[in-house]
């Protein structure tokens, strides 16, 4: 489904984990050549709004290739109850406090890895080493 609106708007109209999961390419903050085409930040409240949709503890499914890189940074506090796989260095159950550097560049083991989260919020980037 696609919603044509502003986030916020769209956000607020949904009902809680209503959603297993978010896809985003939100703007990076950053200016080139004197143009500020990818500026704006989404604000806290966005994100708030992001958290209330989404269904805790569900699995997410990130595709990729054997060598992958996958990093997984808590944002804003704790993040808990996370379960990995189809990585090097699999999570059961664990905790990543804020600030920690535990869960950055492991490696994917296959096509796939799968990532579960309870609670907090945790930004995933996935590197692709494919040529």
């Amino acid at each position: 489904m696609i919603h044509h609106a502003d986030v916020l708007d769209a956000l607020r109209a949904m009902p809680d984990n209503s959603f297993h999961g978010s896809l985003t390419d939100p703007p990076y903050g950053l200016s080139f050549m004197g143009h500020q085409w990818d500026h704006g930040v989404p604000s806290a409240e966005v994100w708030r709004e992001v958290l209330r949709v989404l269904r805790p503890g569900r699995p997410h499914q990130m595709a990729g290739a054997s060598g992958d890189t996958l990093s997984l940074i808590p944002i804003s506090g704790p993040a808990a109850g996370i379960t990995t796989s189809g990585l090097d260095y699999p999570m059961q159950h664990g905790t990543l406090p804020f600030g920690a550097t535990l869960g950055v560049s492991n490696v994917l083991t296959s096509a796939t890895a799968s990532v579960t989260l309870e609670s907090g919020l945790l930004l995933a980037i996935h590197i692709s080493h494919v040529q």
